[in-house]
């Protein structure tokens, strides 16, 4: 089985070569917001000083709201990515991502992440948004998209190492919108 082709039940998440990725649930995202020695309890992980990242940090109410009226879409919001053999004093979170929801009716999600700086330039953001590009895809999205600031290296140089192509202007001034289709069995060049 490809490591990067997760198959778990959404509930108890997967492990990608170096990662766990741990879906939130409303009660861990109330945790992250007001108490994280309960959030890194609940995922069995240091939870590093300056968590959440900047990136991410404006998301959280927003999943908490939706998962609270649907806790049937998890996996379909927020996922933590835990490192487990990053430190000495055991697993340690190093970023979290995950969709704004579950598919729309032409199959498309869109996706965001965001990684603590003290864990950049590692593979952890390009280990985790392959797989979670992957867990969408297996589970009937046709598309994944995802938006980044011009001037947000980084992120732009993730997507394209990830096959993502650039379609245009992004919803907000100065964003880019990307893309990644899902590729049919069968298809020319494989399939995701």
């Amino acid at each position: 089985m490809d490591p990067m082709r997760p198959s778990l039940d959404s509930s108890s998440g997967f492990r990608t070569p170096r990662l766990r990725l741990v879906p939130a649930t409303a009660s861990m995202l109330r945790q992250e917001m007001e108490d994280l020695p309960g959030l890194s309890e609940a995922i069995a992980a240091i939870v590093p000083r300056g968590w959440p990242p900047e990136a991410v940090r404006h998301a959280l109410p927003v999943f908490r709201a939706r998962l609270e009226a649907h806790p049937e879409e998890i996996g379909w919001h927020a996922w933590y990515w835990v490192a487990d053999s990053e430190t000495p004093a055991g697993p340690i979170l190093v970023g979290s991502g995950g969709f704004m929801g579950s598919p729309d009716p032409s199959g498309a999600v869109e996706i965001g992440y965001g990684l603590h700086s003290g864990f950049c330039g590692r593979g952890y953001a390009s280990e985790a948004v392959e797989a979670l590009v992957n867990w969408a895809f297996s589970r009937g999205a046709a598309m994944v998209r995802a938006e980044t600031t011009e001037d947000n290296l980084l992120s732009l140089r993730l997507l394209r190492r990830l096959f993502f192509t650039k379609t245009g202007d992004g919803a907000d001034p100065g964003t880019l919108r990307f893309e990644r289709r899902r590729i049919q069995p069968g298809a020319q060049g494989g399939g995701n």
